[in-house]
């Protein structure tokens, strides 16, 4: 089993294995904003304006593999991990979600959605279904583990230890995997890939 740790403190950070990507619903293409301890989508003094940024690896992975990332919100928020086999270029050059699903950290416990654009609709251009989701506290600034190990057509997950099951016919085979900040100001501490 080989093993591949992204931290993402000022020492070691190196996001060059990743590309920026964006869901059709991303408001501008921010890129996230570098701490000494992490990479994050808000500045301290204004966490009440914070961005929609995603990375995700270059790198296609498949059945077998653990995703694990170290993460946190303040007050509230939805750091999650992200996968798709459904990236294309945008006009300029950078990356578009299409089909994805994500693995979401929130005050409520985790939830997993599959997503899928809906450009029909241009306030909300995207069509979000709930397709798992367990229900447990987690408080603010609470260091978050997400685990994700993907298996054929189904997820076992681990949040803080609170672990569950998920299958979906449309999971990939073959994915691109990564971190999203949204929904709150969100702070990620390091990626862990192990297949």
């Amino acid at each position: 089993m080989s093993r591949t740790t992204y931290r993402f403190n000022k020492e070691e950070r190196d996001l060059s294995d990743f590309y920026y990507a964006y869901s059709p619903h991303a408001i501008g293409r921010n890129r996230f904003l570098m701490y000494n301890s992490c990479i994050a989508n808000f500045e301290p003094e204004r966490a009440d304006e914070f961005s929609y940024v995603s990375i995700i690896t270059k790198k296609r992975f498949s059945e077998g593999v653990r995703v694990t990332t170290k993460c946190a919100f303040e007050r509230f928020g939805a750091p999650l991990i992200v996968f798709t086999d459904d990236i294309a270029d945008e006009d300029g050059g950078t990356k578009l979600y299409g089909l994805h699903f994500e693995i979401v950290a929130y005050e409520g416990g985790c939830n997993v959605w599959h997503i899928v654009p809906n450009p029909e609709n241009e306030k909300r251009p995207i069509k979000s279904t709930n397709i798992g989701n367990l229900n447990f506290e987690i408080e603010p600034d609470e260091l978050i583990g997400i685990s994700v190990l993907f298996e054929r057509k189904k997820l076992s997950i681990s949040v803080n230890g609170n672990t569950f099951e998920v299958e979906n016919e449309d999971f990939p085979e073959n994915f691109h995997v990564g971190i999203t900040a949204c929904e709150g100001p969100n702070k990620f501490y390091e990626l862990l890939i192990e297949e």
